[in-house]
């Protein structure tokens, strides 16, 4: 089984999947600031994790090798355009979509699951998913008025994008 965390910035998703089922397959982490690099690491050998590997790289330009049986991904929440951000350009980075957005992501999705895989990440909006009917099968579960947890499975994954 191959695991990928996308936007994982210090690990904690992925790194919690690990802990909690003792996984002990690689699980890869994909992240756009190198500046988590250290912090993942930390975390990696605090929770004896040896088998995480940290990707630099954006989503939303990156095509991996492989394809995984599970993706897990709590993305950015907020359109740039509807909120004012903060001084912190790397907080930025993590709360409001500035390198992609979530077509980008269900993109990302389509070319690296594996048919018979399951993506997962949180959300606010669920309008754009209508587009994507005809790609994936989508499971909406409501964590509060303001999020839900969305499971993606692959309908169909032939030629990529």
């Amino acid at each position: 089984m191959r695991i990928l965390d996308v936007g994982s910035g210090c690990g904690v998703v992925g790194l919690e999947i690990i802990r909690e089922s003792n996984f002990k397959g690689q699980v890869d982490f994909l992240e756009i600031q190198a500046e988590y690099k250290p912090y993942f690491e930390a975390n990696k050998v605090y929770l004896n994790a040896f088998n995480a590997n940290f990707i630099l790289g954006d989503y939303s330009k990156t095509t991996l090798e492989k394809k995984y049986h599970l993706i897990v991904s709590n993305p950015p929440y907020f359109a740039p355009k509807d909120f004012r951000r903060g001084p912190d350009i790397k907080k930025n980075i993590c709360r409001f979509f500035l390198n992609g957005d979530l077509d980008n992501l269900l993109s990302f999705f389509k070319k690296h699951l594996d048919p018979n895989g399951v993506g997962v990440f949180l959300c606010r909006e669920l309008g754009f998913l209508e587009k994507y009917q005809s790609t994936f099968s989508f499971n909406v579960i409501k964590k509060d008025e303001k999020t839900n947890l969305i499971e993606v499975f692959p309908l169909d994954i032939k030629g990529g994008k």
